[in-house]
This record gives C-alpha cells, sequence and structure tokens, in this order.
C-alpha cells in the first residue's frame, strides 16, 4: 500500500506533507515544553504582585498547533485524493465534486470533499490570526530572566509558584489533551477516507 501511495500522482507530495507536518507538531511541541519549563520556574519571582499571562500563553501555544495541523492536513488530503481518484466524474458512486489541483481534475464524494474543503484553510488563517495578534501584543513567555541558563539562576530567587497558579501537570493536561482530541479527530477524518479505497 506504501508503494502505491509513493508512486500514485503527487505521491512524493503527500509524503512530504505528512513529514513536514509531523515535523511542525515536534517542533512546536518541543518549544513549548522548553519555554514553559522555564516559565514555571520563573514565573514566581517575576509575577511577585500578579498573575503571569497563562491564558496568553495556552492559546498561543494551542493557535500554534492547530495551525501546522490544519494547514498539513489539507496538504496531505489533497495529495492523497490527486493519486487515489477517478479523473472523470462518476455519478453512480456520486463523485461529483471535481478538485482542481494545478490542472489535474479528480472527482470526489460529498464525504471527501468536505475533507479537502477551504474549511481547513479558515481554520488554520483563524489560529494563525490568534497566535499572531498574540505575539504582536508581545510574547507571553519572554522576561528578563529567561536568556539566563537555568543553572545560572540563583537559587534563593527560585520559589514555588502561589496555589492560585496553574500548574505544569495542569497546563499540560490542557494542551496534551487538546492536542491528542486534535489528532484524534484528524486519525479519524484519515481513516474515514482510506476505508473508502
Amino acid at each position: 500500500m506504501l508503494h502505491d501511495l509513493w508512486t500514485a500522482n503527487y505521491g512524493g507530495f503527500l509524503f512530504f506533507s505528512i513529514g513536514l507536518g509531523l515535523f511542525w507538531i515536534g517542533g512546536a511541541s518541543l518549544h513549548s515544553v522548553r519555554v514553559y519549563r522555564r516559565a514555571l520556574l520563573t514565573d514566581p519571582v517575576i509575577y511577585t504582585h500578579g498573575k503571569p499571562p497563562t491564558l496568553r500563553r495556552i492559546v498561543q501555544t494551542l493557535s500554534w498547533l492547530t495551525f501546522g495541523i490544519a494547514l498539513f492536513t489539507e496538504m496531505a488530503f489533497e495529495s492523497f485524493f490527486v493519486g487515489h481518484r477517478p479523473t472523470h466524474s462518476i455519478p453512480s458512486e456520486g463523485r461529483i465534486y471535481p478538485l482542481n489541483v494545478h490542472g489535474y481534475l479528480v472527482y470526489l464524494t460529498s464525504g471527501e470533499h468536505v475533507l479537502v474543503s477551504n474549511y481547513w484553510m479558515l481554520v488554520a488563517g483563524i489560529a494563525f490570526l490568534f497566535a499572531y495578534s498574540i505575539a504582536r501584543e508581545g510574547d507571553p513567555f519572554a522576561s528578563k530572566l529567561s536568556d539566563l541558563p537555568e543553572a545560572a539562576l540563583p537559587k534563593s530567587l527560585i520559589k514555588p509558584a502561589p496555589s492560585g497558579w496553574l500548574s505544569g501537570k495542569q497546563i499540560l493536561l490542557v494542551i496534551g489533551g487538546y492536542l491528542a482530541a486534535l489528532l484524534l479527530l484528524i486519525a479519524i477524518l484519515i481513516f474515514r477516507a482510506l476505508a473508502a479505497l
């Protein structure tokens, strides 16, 4: 089956889209872990009289992850369908929805058409606007102490976070739960698309 996916039209681009999407998700996840770890260590020092911008941080992280997942999922579905769907309409099978990719025309069913609709781009665009608008207001993870290596931070400055703040585990549960739900949705959509083969 992988050989068929690779040798079909746009097959290489399918694997490129999947690889790039996994690279984006992995990179965004590793970056998020690094900045959250640093922020949880330095926030009690920086925000002694207030709360850190936890909501802005979570929304920005989720927005970047959603942007990448929506963008690369749409690209992968489009590449898959171009290589594996007929080039003429088949009304008896419900293949009446055209998909034109750089002059290559294939016909999809209504369920397949939803998978490559502009909704993915709408979701990616909205997620990008959220992340960009938060970044324009100022990086929610930035602090004067963030440039120092962790070992260079004086131990006398490091203190536990107040009880009303979200802990690292709670933030991990929110972001991890969201990411797991989003990836489960993508897996269900992929399974539905592959089941039609």
